[in-house]
This record gives C-alpha cells, structure tokens and sequence, in this order.
C-alpha cells in the first residue's frame, strides 16, 4: 500500500510540473508577442490609394502625330506649340511626332530636306512600344501632284502596314486638306472613311465639321508669307483638332476642356522655307 506520505509527495510533485509547465507556457507566449511587435514595426507600409506622380505621369495617355509640316508645327513657334501638341495638350495627352516637312504618301519631302521621307519610308523608326493613340494627318502634300487613285492607293498600303506595327491602337486618320482649302474632296473623303472602316479607325473631316473650307475660316491672319500655318494658325487648327478628337468619343482617356496638361514632343521637323502652301 501507498504510505499517505507517500501520495502526498506525488501530488506536491505533480503540482510543481504542472506550475513549471504554465510558468514556461506564458514566457513562451510572451516572447512570441514580442516578435510579433517586433515584426509589425519594421513591416513595409501597405501602399497608398493615392497615385504617386511618377504613376499619374505613365497613366497619361501617349499620342503619336504622324504627317508632314502641319503636323510638324512648321510655321510654329516650336514643335510643342504646333497643331499636333497643342491638342494633345488640350486633351491630357502626352505628344509624340513622326512627322516631316514636304511628305505625305507618295512625296517624300526631299524637297525640304534630303534625310526626309515619305510615310511608309518612316515605319520601321516608329516606336517600338505601342502608343494609346495615333492620328494621322498627311495626304495634302500629294493633292494635285499625284493622281487620286494613286494617293488612295498608297494611303491603302500605308495603313495595312502601320496596323501590322500597331494592331491594337486607337488609329485616328485626318482628312487630307489645308487651311486655305476652299471646297471639299467628296471622292477622298469617302476614300479615308473606307479605310478607317476596313482598318477599325476614326475619321476627322475639317471641311465637313466646318472648321475649314468656302467661308469657314479667315485665313489671313493664319497664314505665314510663304503659305505655311503661322503660330495663330496652329493653335486655332490644334484646338479645332482636339475639339473634334473629343467629339469622337474615343476609347481612350481625355481631360475636362477646363483642364490643361503639359505635353512634349519627341522629333524635331524640318523647318526649311516654304514658297507655297505645302506642309
């Protein structure tokens, strides 16, 4: 038999396991609170809702200006006050030029300047990534020098190869015209709003939207001696583009008309003299 004794020097004993087991249980717990806070302390902050402005400025939509010397800014002060940049400022849009002085689909400019080239000698110096948006406004430089089937089929070639460069950007195509134009070109008219159909674009008609063409617009204040679109000039055509742009409801983001963004330009055009109203 078990001396009482006995018993109860193993109850004293399982009591002193018992109050040592709990004794290092709670310093076991305390030390893992402590890392824990620990931890916490030197964690990195959770990011910020707010944009940075490093993240803002990549948000803005790129715009690509691809044409001549009225895409240029020839006759402007600089390339960021010509027509192309001063509406992708009005839009919020960052502006990016591919645009030569004298070319259009067929011509090549080398009139102005020998390195210049037409629109499809220039694909392969395009930017390799992709901008949001592109908007093309060439064409007045082959108005009656080339036959208009010719234009037209050039302009058909230049599209199928600039929509293999960029399959899935916004392409926008501005109807060949000029400030001093007096009446519209019905036959090409319908030759770019085919093309924009065939090749998932937008179409912008300066004469049919009523901001060029008989009667439209005085042009004596516009234009320089030598026939090129003075500064006045590109910033009226520049706010009427982005007025028409705006109205096309695009799948891109646009400012409020309030607002205003800055923009600049990447190329420099050609700003050889012009002796007559050739872009």
């Amino acid at each position: 038999m078990t001396s009482r004794a006995g018993g109860a020097l193993v109850g004293l004993l399982a009591v002193g396991v018992i109050a040592g087991t709990a004794a290092m249980w709670i310093d076991f717990d305390n030390r893992v609170e402590e890392t824990a806070a620990q931890a916490t302390d030197h964690a990195a902050p959770l990011p910020s809702d707010t944009p940075t402005a490093s993240a803002t400025e990549q948000a803005k939509v790129v715009s690509l200006w691809i044409g001549d010397g009225y895409t240029a800014g020839s006759g402007a002060t600089s390339p960021k006050t010509g027509e192309s940049c001063v509406a992708a400022d009005e839009l919020g849009w960052t502006c990016k030029l591919d645009a030569e002085r004298g070319t259009g689909f067929i011509s090549d400019g080398h009139a102005f300047d020998p390195s210049n080239d037409d629109l499809a000698g220039r694909l392969d110096d395009l930017p390799a990534t992709a901008p949001d948006v592109v908007i093309v406004d060439a064409g007045r430089n082959d108005l009656g020098v080339y036959g208009q089937s010719a234009v037209i089929d050039a302009m058909e070639k230049y599209f199928a190869q600039l929509r293999k460069v960029y399959p899935d950007v916004t392409l926008v195509q501005v109807v060949p015209w000029r400030l001093s134009q007096e009446e519209p070109d019905k036959a090409m008219t319908a030759a770019v709003i085919n093309l924009m159909d065939k090749y998932d674009g937008y179409v912008v008609d300066p004469v049919a939207q009523g901001w060029a063409g008989a009667g439209k617009t005085d042009t004596s204040d516009l234009l320089a001696a030598d026939g090129v679109a003075n500064q006045a000039g590109h910033q009226l055509i520049g706010e009427k583009l982005a007025a028409s742009l705006r109205a096309l409801d695009l799948p891109v983001a646009v400012a409020d008309p309030s607002e205003s963004a800055s923009s600049s330009p990447s190329g420099s055009p050609s700003a050889s003299p012009s002796s007559s109203d050739e872009g």
